[in-house]
């Protein structure tokens, strides 16, 4: 990718090509298995990538010794290509089951269960089991785990899970991590059930039913950590509930990090003895913003901090709230000193634009983070930003980190087409735009955080606000999914990472 323009750039062509090798292809080894379901043959087929089967149904049956990764080509997978979910998954600890990509390789299924299963339940293995699932569409409900005393571990990423039942479940003693998950018309997105968690990063719930549901029974408890998740048009956003009918004293957590939960019928529902934690988080433009339906008084309880629960067209039952810190509220008197009930000044919230104006009263008002805190935000801005030029970086209240250096990119990243960066800040500040090929995250204070990776930083321009930057990219097919990160850093902060893939 070459600059029209005066950029010290080295040829990425020969980098493209090196990458290609080095990271973005990943190696098949002698145990891999590929299947395809317009190409591959459940009768003549090996398994090979010359000879794949056609359904992941019979691929599982005959995996090879080691720990293998199946490979399921582009490609629609249902009764008709030979499958037949619920599928129960064999237990080899380390098996990856890899998809093309969402919208490329999709799983239909027409039952109620999930669709991949995993049952560890009277192994004795020491560790548990780990399985992989990543780059599927599922058209119904997706995967499910359930873990022996020893635990079974499950992560997602880059998957669709659409109209399902229950996208993801999780049985006892069992946990699933998803990131870069989109949710779509599930009845239930994701539910635990006693002695179980769901780590969701980076994901979207949208037009369900539940979003997540913590359900906890008898004397073990649950548990769903969000973080960087946005949830919308649900009628039940965040659900916690350890309602049981006998004995016992179960507790049901959710924790939201960095999330947006908005246009839900209800943002917030506890039941039973339940705990919501609220951190750095939005909950704004929902029907209900908190419910809570206690097994006695006071056993469902909200820890609120660094946050905004603001413009729900009924508050609901802000009696619950235990803790606040540091965060926005409807009333006055809520929470200790550091709390506010004032306008925060949405850049449209008629029009469902969350962010913070650079007037809001709420930036810099969400305190420090600590360090087990995530270091940028869903938009990629960094947190704890000097947002109100008072020389002292703090976190801005809510989801989103109002940010004085600013990147956006026009154009389309596709090979023989343009792109234009523009890098804004206070008017004749000095900037430097650089380019990686992959992510980091390091702190750099008090300027926030270097969201790429420094070891392979390649230097696109430099000068003064607001600059506009014109690269070509060069004609050349090796360029072709070739991801590349942006960021630009002031005196004052490192802006947002934009992420780019470079197209045809």
């Amino acid at each position: 990718m070459r600059s029209p323009l005066t950029c010290p750039l080295p040829s990425l062509r020969r980098l493209a090509r090196i990458l290609a090798v080095a990271l973005l292809v990943v190696p098949a080894t002698a145990s891999d298995v590929f299947v395809d379901p317009v190409l591959g043959s459940d009768t003549t087929g090996n398994g090979t990538a010359i000879a794949p089967w056609k359904s992941l149904t019979h691929a599982v049956t005959t995996l090879p010794t080691g720990v293998p990764t199946v490979h399921l080509a582009a490609g629609t997978y249902d009764a008709s290509t030979g499958e037949a979910f619920p599928l129960l998954l064999p237990l080899v600890d380390g098996l990856t089951i890899r998809g093309a990509g969402p919208g490329a390789t999709t799983l239909v299924n027409p039952t109620l269960q999930q669709a991949l299963q995993f049952n560890s339940i009277g192994s004795s293995q020491q560790g548990g089991f780990t399985f992989t699932v990543e780059g599927l569409t599922f058209d119904g409900s997706a995967v499910r785990g359930d873990g022996s005393f020893t635990g079974l571990d499950i992560v997602m990423r880059d998957c669709v899970v659409r109209d399902a039942n229950t996208g993801l479940y999780t049985g006892e003693n069992a946990s699933i991590a998803g990131e870069f998950l989109r949710f779509d018309n599930c009845e239930t997105a994701a539910r635990t059930s006693p002695s179980s968690a769901i780590w969701l990063t980076d994901s979207v719930i949208e037009n369900g039913g539940r979003g997540v549901s913590s359900n906890a029974r008898f004397t073990t408890g649950s548990s769903i950590y969000l973080t960087r998740c946005t949830l919308r048009g649900n009628q039940i956003a965040i659900d916690a509930d350890s309602t049981f009918p006998t004995g016992g004293s179960p507790q049901a957590d959710v924790v939201l990090n960095d999330c947006l939960v908005t246009g839900n019928v209800t943002a917030l529902r506890g039941a039973g003895i339940a705990t919501l934690y609220l951190i750095r988080s939005t909950v704004t433009d929902n029907q209900i913003g908190l419910e809570a339906q206690d097994t006695f008084p006071g056993s469902v309880i909200v820890v609120v901090h660094a946050s905004i629960l603001w413009g729900n067209a009924s508050s609901g039952d802000l009696g619950s709230i235990w803790s606040a810190s540091q965060s926005n509220l409807p009333a006055p008197g809520i929470g200790d000193a550091t709390c506010l009930s004032v306008d925060p000044r949405f850049v449209d919230p008629s029009g469902g634009d969350f962010h913070l104006r650079a007037d809001s009263p709420l930036i810099d008002q969400g305190g420090s983070l600590i360090a087990s805190d995530p270091l940028f935000e869903l938009d990629l801005d960094p947190r704890e930003l000097d947002g109100d030029g008072d020389g002292l970086p703090r976190v801005d209240m809510g989801y989103d980190e109002w940010n004085p250096t600013h990147l956006s990119v026009s154009g389309a990243p596709a090979l023989g087409q343009s792109v234009t960066f523009t890098t804004t800040a206070a008017p004749g500040s000095v900037y430097v735009l650089g380019l990686a090929t992959s992510t980091g995250v390091l702190a750099y204070p008090p300027h926030g955080t270097v969201l790429i990776n420094p070891a392979s930083y390649v230097l696109v321009t430099q000068g003064m606000t607001p600059g506009v930057h014109v690269v070509s990219v060069p004609a050349d097919p090796a360029l072709v999914n070739l991801d590349v990160h942006l960021q630009a850093f002031t005196r004052n902060a490192l802006s947002n990472r934009v992420d780019l893939t470079i197209t045809p």
